[in-house]
C-alpha cells in the first residue's frame, strides 16, 4: 500500500525522492511480498501430510521452491541494475 501511494503521488515525491529510489523501493517490496506468500504456500503444504502422501508434499514443496528459484532471477537482476545505477 506504501508503494502504491508513492506511485499515486510521484509527481510531487519527484522533487523529494528520487524516482530511482522509488522504483527500486517498489521492487523490494514487491519481491519481499513475492517472498512470504512462497514460502507461507511452501510450509503449508506440511499441514496435508495428513490426507495425502508424504512423498507427493515434497514433490509440491520442491516444485514450489523451483518456482521461487526461477521466478526471482528477473526481479532480482532488476533491483541489482537499480542499486547499481544508484551508487553510480
Amino acid at each position: 500500500m506504501l508503494s502504491g501511494l508513492c506511485a499515486l503521488f510521484s509527481n510531487t515525491l519527484r522533487r523529494i525522492l528520487s524516482p530511482l529510489f522509488n522504483k527500486g523501493f517498489h521492487n523490494v517490496v514487491g519481491f519481499g511480498t513475492f517472498l512470504t506468500a512462497l514460502l507461507a504456500q511452501f510450509y503449508g503444504y506440511e499441514y496435508f501430510h495428513h490426507s495425502i502422501l508424504w512423498s507427493f508434499v515434497r514433490v509440491l514443496q520442491v516444485v514450489t521452491l523451483v518456482s521461487l528459484v526461477l521466478t526471482s532471477i528477473g526481479p532480482l537482476k532488476a533491483l541489482y541494475r537499480k542499486i547499481a545505477s544508484f551508487f553510480e
